[in-house]
């Protein structure tokens, strides 16, 4: 917790003192200074002298005083008779901006009315402030089952004077507090923020106070760490899949969360049911992100995942169905919807529901619940766009089930409301990047549908066993990381509209190394090769000189892999050159395949040249 000094300007008294005569008579010395005394918010300025006298030596009174600031600024005029005067100029009208500078120069004229005599002294002061306004705060502790307060003491020298103190929120300047005060020398404020939006975890809110009707003001940052409650992780095991019998089956736990962003996660999958004619299968590794396991039977898997946050709180095990049969559908209704006018007609959208297996589906809509005293009916409840009419103020909850022919999803719904919708985080596709490069999280696709203003948390929820990777500014829009450690990465954004928080968003990056990057990119022309000849309106041996070459130059793209992953670069690179580029370059080079080229096809040539060049760029790149 920082401790907060809450600056004001606090002027010092300033006393001209005015010694000996004035004439032909004494000494002719005019003395400025400057002494400052607690509480002061006026400028005061005493002129005080002896006599004035004439050439005759009659004491005779008058004269006048003017005090300028160092940028000409006259700060106070005063006229003085024989035996003197005190002259107060209030401090909102005087010259602020000058006076608070670290170093002034105040200027003192003056005149005796019966002599044409200036006396004119000048003199450099230092007002500080350091006796000024002080604010600091106690430790907010904050839990849902109890009144949050926090303290606020502060220690002003201004008496008898209105405040405003405001607490704003950690990013956009939302007003989350303001409380109205009669300044005192000493004084304290305790502020109830258990209606605020602050969850637990750490936040920086930006404290204002101002003396109403004075230019003193300033403002500190307050770092609170809230306490409360630790909300469980979200378990999120993936999408059910349809595989082949034999097939490498990668399980995929990335979307799952911590809404208190209490993070690194912890990753548990277990079988709970698998085909009865095998054993259970084995798990590459049941602790990390995405494992795999192989030689799948015919029939359904069912695989548990259980995620535990930073602070030991599991969640609800979430369950993946692993079938070589028959998946179910999944629905998707929509993101929700803001409403505001009574008659709107509101469209609902299911037409990105899908089928793994490729089925067709079917949809159904229906209500979840309507506003009381609302007639309301859907229209096209059972096409992908339903539709209905918005006729009392309230909350319309919808939901959407779609089927293939065998089986029907799990129920997804949308909320269409006149109040307030919860945002939604994106935090963007998954990407692969090499291992030192940076990776760019960008979270500009989040939205809300009442168009409010949003604010951007991101977390590292997963990373690499060792990993010391950091996001670079976790609070801006658009931002990154640079991933330390080989391995999968997920990323979390949750964004706030100052009402409630989104649901987090979670992106997977995954950091390869350099050597691992060029193995993937020749696998790409492998795999290039392997797809030649699968169009039946251009078979094979169209496209090369001998069908057999098509093996040959798979087994020479195996042979460059081997020699990468044995560090044998420089040979690499060369059978990547020759025995592939020289054999796929003629339609780059002249136009038409030449005689050295074993595909003859131009359009096959130009998918398999082009990944060749990538692969050699980063072979090079190795050396």
């Amino acid at each position: 917790m920082k401790k907060i000094v809450f600056l004001c300007i606090a002027l010092t008294t300033l006393v001209l003192n005015v010694s000996s005569a004035f004439g032909y008579e004494g000494a002719t010395t005019l003395n400025l200074s400057v002494s400052g005394e607690r509480g002061i918010v006026e400028i005061y300025v005493r002129a005080t002298f002896l006599y004035t006298y004439n050439r005759n030596g009659t004491a005779i009174g008058g004269g006048y005083i003017t005090i300028k600031n160092d940028k000409g600024a006259t700060i106070l005029v005063g006229n003085y008779g024989e035996k003197g005067v005190t002259l107060t100029v209030p401090y909102d009208t005087t010259d602020v901006t000058t006076i608070s500078d670290p170093n002034i120069i105040f200027y003192a004229t003056a005149y005796s009315f019966l002599d044409p005599v200036q006396y004119v002294v000048q003199k450099s002061y230092s007002i500080t402030t350091d006796n000024a306004f002080r604010l600091s705060a106690s430790p907010l502790v904050w839990s849902s089952e109890e009144q949050t307060q926090v303290v606020i003491n502060y220690d002003c020298p201004l008496s008898d004077q209105y405040g405003l103190f405001r607490m704003l929120s950690e990013a956009g300047g939302t007003l989350l507090y303001e409380q109205l005060y009669m300044s005192g020398q000493v004084g304290s404020l305790v502020v109830d923020v258990n209606s605020y939006f602050l969850r637990p975890g750490a936040h920086t809110v930006t404290l204002l106070g101002n003396v109403i009707n004075k230019p003193i003001s300033s403002t500190s940052e307050l770092d609170i760490m809230v306490k409360g409650p630790n909300v469980a992780p979200v378990a999120e095991a993936g999408a059910d899949q349809t595989v082949h019998v034999g097939e490498i089956v990668t399980l995929d736990g990335g979307a799952s969360s911590d809404p208190d962003g209490n993070v690194p996660l912890t990753y548990e999958w277990t079988f709970v049911s698998w085909p009865p004619q095998g054993g259970m299968p084995i798990l590459s590794d049941s602790t990390i992100v995405n494992p795999q396991f192989t030689d799948v039977l015919p029939g359904n898997y069912e695989i548990q995942l259980v995620v535990t946050d930073s602070l030991g709180a599991a969640s609800v095990p979430d369950t993946v169905i692993i079938s070589t049969i028959n998946t179910a559908p999944v629905a998707h209704a929509g993101d929700d919807e803001s409403v505001s006018l009574i008659g709107a007609t509101e469209d609902l959208d299911g037409s990105q529901s899908y089928d793994d297996d490729g089925d067709p589906i079917t949809y159904q809509w229906t209500f979840v619940s309507v506003p009381a005293g609302s007639t309301t009916s859907l229209n096209g409840a059972d096409t992908a766009t339903s539709t209905f009419v918005v006729d009392v103020h309230g909350d319309y909850e919808v939901q959407l089930v779609v089927s293939d022919p065998w089986t029907q999803s799990t129920p997804d719904t949308v909320m269409v409301s006149f109040n307030n919708i919860k945002p939604v985080a994106f935090a963007g596709t998954s990407q692969t990047v090499v291992l030192g490069n940076t990776a760019t999280l960008d979270g500009s696709g989040s939205f809300d549908a009442n168009g409010d203003y949003l604010t951007y948390s991101w977390t590292l929820s997963s990373t690499p066993v060792g990993s010391l990777a950091l996001i670079t500014d976790p609070t801006a829009e658009i931002t990154s990381f640079i991933p330390d450690l080989a391995g999968t990465y997920i990323a979390q954004l949750i964004v706030n509209d100052y009402y409630e928080y989104s649901d987090p968003s979670t992106k997977q990056v995954l950091a390869i190394t350099q050597q691992t990057a060029v193995i993937e990119s020749v696998q790409v022309i492998e795999t290039v090769i392997e797809s030649l000849g699968s169009a039946p309106e251009l078979p094979l041996e169209d496209i090369l000189k001998n069908t057999n070459m098509q093996n040959t130059l798979l087994n020479k793209l195996n042979a460059a892999i081997a020699n990468i992953v044995d560090g044998n670069y420089a040979d690499a690179l060369g059978q990547l050159q020759n025995d592939i580029l020289g054999k796929t370059d003629g339609c780059a080079e002249s136009g038409s395949p030449d005689k050295n080229d074993w595909v003859r096809d131009c359009g096959s040539q130009s998918l398999i040249y082009q990944a060749v060049l990538d692969a050699i760029g980063l072979v090079e790149g190795l050396l």
